[in-house]
C-alpha cells in the first residue's frame, strides 16, 4: 500500500564490495552507533528474524528468546535501521557487499525524491500462548496459518497486525533523457536508486485497513 512522500532529501550512499565478516561487523557498529534506535533484520539459511542493535551488539529474537548475533556464517542478508538511515550487508559468495544510506541536511549530498510503502507483515498477534510467547518485554509473536512466525514490537493500540515502512529513493532525469552519450545510464524519465526499512507501524495507521476493505483485498 503506497503513500507518496512529496519531499526531497539529501542522501549519503556508500557501497563496499568483497567485505569479510569482521569488516562487516566493524562497519555496522561505526554506522549504527549514530542511530537513535536501531532495529535489526536478518535473513538466514534457516529463518528470518527481527531484533535490535544496542551497546555494540546485534540481538535477534529466535523461537521467542533473544539470541546474540556473534557470527554471520548463516546470514544471507542483514539490515540495521532506524528513521534516519540503514546499514545493509548482503552475502556474495564467501564475502559481503555492504551499503549505508543516511539522510542529513548537508546540501553537498545528492538530493533525491522519496516515496514510502507500508508492507504488511504476515500473521496476526498471537494472544493464545499455544504457539509460544516471547520472553522479551514489549515484543510479541506474529503467527499465521501458513506457519510463519515473526517476533516484532508489540502494537501500540488494538491492532492485531504489524506493518513495516519501506522508503524508496528516486532520481529524476533531464526532461529529454538519452540524447547525449553521457545519458546512457539514464535513458528514462527517472531511475530507482535504493530503498531501506524505516520503522514498524501498527497495521491500520494512515487508514491502511480501511482502504484495503474498500478495495476488496
Amino acid at each position: 500500500m503506497k503513500r507518496t512522500v512529496d519531499e526531497t532529501v539529501f542522501l549519503k550512499r556508500q557501497v563496499q564490495s568483497d567485505v569479510d565478516e569482521q569488516t562487516v561487523m566493524k562497519l555496522a557498529r561505526e554506522t549504527v552507533d549514530s542511530f537513535a534506535e536501531a532495529f535489526a533484520y536478518a535473513m538466514m539459511d534457516h529463518a528470518v528474524a527481527f531484533g535490535w542493535y544496542r551497546d555494540g551488539e546485534i540481538t535477534l529474537i529466535v523461537d521467542g528468546s533473544p539470541v546474540a548475533l556473534d557470527s554471520l556464517r548463516y546470514v544471507r542478508e542483514l539490515r540495521l535501521f532506524d528513521k534516519s538511515g540503514e546499514f545493509k550487508a548482503v552475502r556474495t559468495g564467501e564475502a559481503f557487499c555492504c551499503r549505508v544510506l543516511q539522510e542529513d541536511e548537508d546540501a553537498t549530498s545528492k538530493p533525491y525524491k522519496v516515496y514510502e510503502e507500508t508492507h504488511k507483515l504476515w500473521g496476526s498477534v498471537d494472544t493464545s500462548g499455544r504457539n509460544g510467547r516471547t520472553t522479551v518485554p514489549e515484543w510479541c509473536l506474529l503467527s499465521s496459518e501458513r506457519g510463519t512466525r515473526l517476533y516484532v514490537p508489540e502494537p501500540k493500540g488494538r491492532a492485531r497486525s504489524k506493518g513495516l515502512i519501506v522508503r524508496s529513493y528516486i532520481e529524476f532525469c533531464r526532461q529529454r533523457p538519452g540524447v547525449e552519450a553521457t545519458d546512457i545510464d539514464y535513458s528514462g524519465l527517472y531511475r530507482f536508486v535504493d530503498e531501506r526499512f524505516v520503522k514498524f507501524v501498527d497495521w491500520g495507521e494512515r487508514g491502511v485497513e480501511n482502504r484495503e476493505r474498500l478495495e476488496g483485498n
